[in-house]
């Protein structure tokens, strides 16, 4: 794991999730949350999805333009930035753990790969989930049910880190009834499949993704340079 941008010098593990100085060391890497995209498949047999597609033209733009677009801010995405902190006192109480924040963290010093977890301890990390409507939460709580795209973000952030374990969390503080009711935590643990998939995809992405940029005259770290 490596925690300093080597281009702009800024030891990325200690700054604030959301700051400018965060929001920076997040261009053009690709990260947890859209791990999901990179390796999905298209509806033909040997193809990607569109997504994939999208989000490597995404990750060119914020290269060749050393900026992120601007970002909407959704009612739901509001609310789970809120109850993130309350989820994690929830889980510290439950396991009577320290839980550690951090805002960035790059797999190697190729800063291609990063992750901003929710929460990271020595031997596991958080992915945490506030659901808007309390009917996902219910789902989750009743049956175990975890969106693809989340279990993705939580077999990347170990592939990222090295570690073998991350618990995915949702919290609903409106659930009434025991402590239970309102967090529940499902462990996950390195799948050598899907690192084996990481360890091909990935590369081959990064890959094209260097292709096009060199169409454009650009290389990847030209987003933390001044040109």
């Amino acid at each position: 794991m490596i925690y300093t941008n080597s281009i702009t010098g800024v030891n990325v593990y200690d700054v604030e999730q959301g700051s400018d100085d965060w929001l920076n060391s997040r261009l053009g890497v690709i990260t947890a949350s859209r791990a999901h995209d990179v390796i999905k498949s298209g509806r033909a047999k040997g193809s990607y999805s569109e997504a994939r597609k999208t989000y490597m033209l995404e990750l060119i733009a914020q290269v060749a333009t050393g900026r992120l677009p601007e970002q909407s801010q959704f009612k739901q995405a509001a609310w789970g930035h809120e109850n993130e902190p309350l989820a994690r006192e929830a889980y510290e109480a439950r396991d009577f753990s320290c839980v550690n924040t951090c805002g960035l963290i790059y797999k190697d010093e190729s800063m291609r790969c990063g992750i901003s977890p929710d929460g990271i301890m020595e031997d596991r990390g958080l992915e945490i989930k506030n659901p808007f409507t309390t009917q996902v939460h219910i789902e989750t709580l009743l049956n175990g049910t975890i969106k693809p795209e989340y279990l993705t973000q939580c077999q990347y952030s170990m592939w990222v880190t090295g570690l073998e374990r991350w618990d995915f969390c949702s919290y609903d503080f409106r659930m009434r009834g025991s402590p239970e009711n309102r967090l529940v935590v499902i462990p996950q643990y390195r799948d050598p499949e899907i690192m084996a998939k990481f360890d091909e995809e990935i590369p081959k992405f990064a890959a094209e993704m260097d292709e096009q940029l060199n169409k454009l005259g650009f290389t990847f770290g030209d987003q933390w340079r001044q040109l």
